[in-house]
């Protein structure tokens, strides 16, 4: 089993995004940022508690899911392959998308078929529970409620193990010449092992993104409102909001996909040695 190190994953990505940042910020701007940024800004205000009316905003999110996929393999063959240029890894992401893809694809799939399973249990444990939740201010009905945070709990220990276990994949589909199944078996497999350690390292990487963005955008909310005044829904401040939200996603992005990759590279080592 590959040794694995958090700490010198994080110092080989703080070294690579002190010297490549010239490279991955216009890269994480310009294909992630940009894309959340627009689909935040075309998107309806939803209703507390329900999902944005749809629309035509929706032929974006396509185009957020390309902008992001290839954005993210873009920088991890940058982090793992050394002297490469922006053009070839841009020009291997693309290659490589059709396959992160479908990879994406299926592992949603395969929520859709656990959060369906999971809504018959909660169903069959909590009558007129879920039929309450559907119903419009149905939110609030105790049956309803109850439903609701069963299936929580029963999604969350889902949602963990498979987002843990699935962390190197996009790694996997810069690095390695793999079908979507293969690429979910690999990512699978390079996580055995070390699930606990991953867990901690995602919810600790979690807790501190929640923290760093809650304290830019609160600031900068401030900062924003006392320039623009109250931020609503199609005002400049809230015009001035996403562009906030993008300058953060523009930093954030790469050094996250850069220390996935590290993470990647140590628990590939013995194989790509071989």
């Amino acid at each position: 089993m590959a040794k694995l190190s958090i700490t010198a994953a994080w110092e080989e990505t703080a070294g690579f995004v002190k010297r490549e940042g010239r490279l991955l910020f216009p890269l994480g701007f310009m294909l992630v940022a940009l894309p959340i940024a627009l689909l935040r800004l075309l998107a309806p205000v939803p209703e507390p508690g329900r999902m944005p009316q749809p629309g035509l905003w929706l032929l974006v999110l396509p185009v957020v899911l390309v902008g992001v996929l290839v954005g993210n393999l873009a920088v991890i063959d940058l982090a793992l392959s050394a002297g490469k240029s922006v053009r070839d890894s841009l020009g291997h992401a693309l290659r490589r998308l059709p396959h992160a893809l479908a990879a994406a694809l299926l592992i949603a799939f395969f929520y859709l078929v656990v959060l369906v399973v999971l809504s018959m249990i909660v169903a069959i444990l909590v009558p007129g529970g879920m039929e309450a939740a559907a119903r419009p201010g149905g939110e609030t009905d105790p049956a309803a409620i109850r439903a609701n945070l069963l299936l929580l709990v029963l999604l969350l220990p889902v949602a963990l193990v498979v987002g843990v276990r699935m962390l190197p994949l996009l790694p996997v589909a810069a690095a390695e010449n793999a079908g979507p199944i293969r690429m979910i078996r690999r990512s699978w497999g390079l996580t055995a092992g070390h699930f606990w350690k991953l867990l901690a390292f995602v919810l600790l990487l979690e807790i501190l993104l929640w923290v760093i963005a809650l304290a830019i955008i609160s600031v900068g909310g401030i900062l924003i409102i006392l320039v623009a005044g109250e931020v609503r829904p199609g005002s400049f401040g809230a015009f001035l909001m996403i562009l906030l939200l993008a300058a953060l996603i523009t930093v954030i992005a790469p050094v996250v996909a850069t220390l996935i990759a590290r993470i990647y590279a140590q628990l590939a080592a013995p194989a790509r040695g071989g």
